[in-house]
């Protein structure tokens, strides 16, 4: 235990009467001596402590987070592999919040910054226990979108894999469909033939699997946008998804009126637009619209 005996806390300021927050006597206690160790910029194991205990009360005080930083980097001898491991904790009981991954982050930049190098495979346990606790965890997913950024994992086999392993569980998990997407071309450098046709192949057997999932055909179009490649090139599985007699996709319907659009079919296209009003009523303005500029 710490000693805060020596700590004067400020009176408050006296709260408006038409919104008063009710906060409990210790958490009074504990950020009034957290301001009282702000003023006076102090940078030692008890401050620590007590911004540990403040963001266990409230995961989301910006305030408290800035000022836990400022701390460790002032306590040289203090170990950052241990502050990550702390990080986590904190994490696991509480998904939602996003400080704690911006936070994360900076203590990662604080460890290259001083000794020049960082293990990822630490990384990995952490995000891969808050992503099976919540498969589409935005802020989980934005900061494992900085670590490939920010340690060049374009590409990379393991986020490949990653991925894989959780569009085998859910085909429709957009999240992982982003991610990857960003692995794949979030950098298109030494980008080869090759893994663009692999990536095309992958995509194709994911739209076999639920043709009526918008996120795949989404994805397989981004990748031929990214790339300026020519779209009509996917007519024939647009064309196998589109028979109603069939396994059929709104989604190929849309994807098969762009085609036709390209091929100047715009009589065929029109037809196209017309089915969509159709089934996918909730835009029907749009297909109406999109309709409405073809001339043939």
């Amino acid at each position: 235990m710490y000693d805060y005996s020596d700590i004067v806390i400020e009176e408050p300021v006296e709260p408006s009467p038409l919104c008063q927050i009710l906060y409990s006597d210790e958490f009074k206690q504990l950020i009034g001596i957290a301001k009282a160790l702000m003023r006076s910029n102090e940078h030692s194991e008890r401050a620590l402590k007590i911004t540990e205990r403040v963001i266990e009360k409230v995961a989301a005080h910006y305030t408290i987070w800035s000022y836990r930083l400022s701390i460790v980097k002032g306590l040289q001898n203090y170990s950052l592999d241990k502050e990550l491991d702390w990080c986590g904790q904190i994490a696991v009981h509480n998904p939602k919040n996003y400080q704690i991954w911006h936070y994360r982050s900076l203590i990662i930049e604080l460890i290259l910054e001083r000794i020049g190098s960082f293990d990822l495979k630490q990384e990995y346990p952490i995000l891969e226990k808050m992503l099976d606790q919540d498969s589409k965890n935005y802020h989980v997913w934005s900061y494992r979108r900085w670590l490939v950024e920010r340690f060049n994992l374009f590409r990379d086999t393991n986020e490949f894999k990653y991925t894989e392993k959780m569009l085998e569980e859910d085909v429709r998990n957009n999240s992982a469909w982003n991610h990857r997407f960003f692995v794949l071309l979030g950098d298109k450098k030494t980008l080869t033939n090759d893994q663009i046709q692999a990536e095309i192949d992958y995509v194709t057997a994911k739209v076999d699997i639920a043709p009526t999932n918008p996120s795949s055909w989404n994805y397989l179009k981004g990748i031929y946008n990214k790339l300026n490649m020519d779209v009509t090139n996917l007519q024939p599985l647009a064309t196998k998804y589109s028979d109603l007699n069939s396994v059929h996709s709104q989604y190929a319907f849309e994807l098969l009126a762009e085609i036709l659009e390209k091929q100047k079919l715009f009589e065929q296209a029109i037809d196209i637009y017309a089915l969509l009003e159709e089934k996918d009523s909730i835009r029907k303005r749009y297909w109406r619209w999109r309709s409405s500029r073809l001339s043939f």
